[in-house]
């Protein structure tokens, strides 16, 4: 019996009040329940909360003990785990991992790891790629995965080229990727990579080799993050081409992955792209960075561009470009005669829906005013032209609409635009 002359600690008379109203409540639900559904019911309840509770209490104690030996023991001799962390990390990206020096410390919750001199080799031991210093916040997620998973990954100075080959694979960093296959070893590794909650890259250097071209170009000063929401992942770089090439450029993306389907299969992406260059020679750039669709052969054309682009599937849905160019000479379509203009100005929207074979396009031109290299001069523009293709029809119908139309102009550009044909079926101009 307890000495009635103590004075009980006022922090354990609350837990000891504490657990007397929870025992009551306990008491009370339990006496409920027994009358509305008998005495079964309330032993059913009670050995499941009698194993619920034990779980949580060997969850608690186990995420504890977990927790105190990665901060007293593992992380203080991070370094001696080295070539085991080689090891992880080369089965995870399925290439040889090689790590100067491991250092560790705490971010709030979470361990931090900084790994310096990394080197990703291939199989033979050439090197794939260079980084200087990666610095990564482990996720406890690592626990049930049984894998690095990471809440934040830094990469400093990364040397990353990426090569088009001429069957339309992609190789980056020496990982080859087909855009319509799925289930190999570098579609795992880039899986990898989408899993984590962000990875960011510093100051990179970023080498484009085009095979099918014989190109090669460093883009510099080259910056990306990668994040992932609970719905999407959002992708923005920002680069330095050479100078002759382009102004810096800044790309941003939105997009999402397969929910059940395979992260990386490239082919099933949806989402919004949004590019913006303030000076570029967008032939050259179209060789490097394939934007236009293969029907439109781009031979010069220089000047600023901001494009939107949502895309589904990989197929581009609707286009938006805002555009101030000089010097022009692109022909829009195979059987039609080169455009050439001295300047161009305005924003220019494309919409695509349906199929090859059947749905409808849509053009339409907000503001544009066009320079003949004569030095002629069209008053800003709104145009629209929508054309309607059918299946098993050779018939293609559309619409076009103008708030002001000079028949001098439009007979000017007549061929070397894809207006339709004849009377096109319907057409309207106000």
């Amino acid at each position: 019996m307890p000495d009635s002359g103590r004075t009980e600690p006022a922090p354990l008379a609350a837990v000891h009040r504490l657990g007397d109203a929870v025992e009551q409540v306990i008491e009370s639900t339990g006496r409920s329940l027994a009358r509305r559904f008998g005495e079964g019911c309330l032993r059913t309840v009670r050995v499941t909360l009698k194993v619920v509770g034990i779980a949580l209490l060997v969850a608690y104690f186990a995420a504890g003990a977990l927790f105190l030996l990665a901060r007293h023991v593992w992380l203080p001799r991070i370094d001696e785990q080295r070539p085991q962390l080689e090891q992880l990390l080369s089965r995870q990206l399925r290439t040889p991992v090689h790590i100067g020096r491991v250092a560790a410390s705490w971010h709030r919750w979470h361990p931090t790891l900084k790994l310096t001199d990394v080197r990703v080799v291939d199989g033979a031991g050439a090197p794939r790629f260079g980084l200087g210093q990666i610095e990564g916040t482990l996720s406890w997620l690592s626990v049930p995965t049984l894998e690095p998973r990471f809440t934040a990954l830094h990469l400093l100075a990364p040397e990353i080229e990426v090569r088009r080959f001429a069957d339309g694979r992609i190789a980056i960093a020496g990982y080859v990727f087909d855009p319509a296959a799925a289930g190999s070893a570098e579609r795992n590794a880039l899986d990898w990579l989408l899993d984590q909650g962000r990875v960011v890259a510093r100051d990179a250097s970023l080498r484009l080799v085009d095979e099918t071209t014989g190109r090669e170009d460093l883009f510099t000063d080259v910056n990306v993050d990668l994040r992932r929401t609970l719905t999407s992942r959002q992708f923005a770089l920002q680069a330095r081409p050479p100078a002759a090439l382009a102004a810096p450029v800044d790309v941003r993306m939105d997009f999402r992955t397969p929910q059940f389907g395979v992260a990386s299969r490239v082919a099933d992406w949806s989402g919004r792209l949004y590019a913006a260059v303030d000076y570029a020679d967008l032939a050259t750039l179209q060789n490097v960075v394939p934007l236009l669709p293969k029907q439109i052969a781009l031979t010069h054309a220089q000047g600023a561009l901001r494009v939107w682009l949502d895309f589904d599937e990989l197929r581009a849905e609707r286009v938006v470009a805002d555009v101030a160019l000089a010097e022009v000479d692109v022909r829009l379509a195979p059987d039609l005669a080169p455009l050439r203009l001295a300047g161009a100005r305005g924003r220019i929207t494309l919409r695509d829906s349906g199929t090859a074979e059947r749905g409808d396009r849509e053009i339409t031109l907000a503001g544009v005013s066009l320079k003949t290299p004569e030095g002629d001069a069209t008053p800003p523009l709104d145009v629209r032209l929508r054309l309607v293709r059918r299946a098993a029809s050779a018939d293609r119908r559309g619409e076009f609409d103008a708030n002001r139309l000079v028949l001098q102009d439009v007979a000017a550009f007549a061929g070397r635009l894809p207006l339709p044909v004849a009377a096109c079926g319907a057409h309207r101009v106000r």
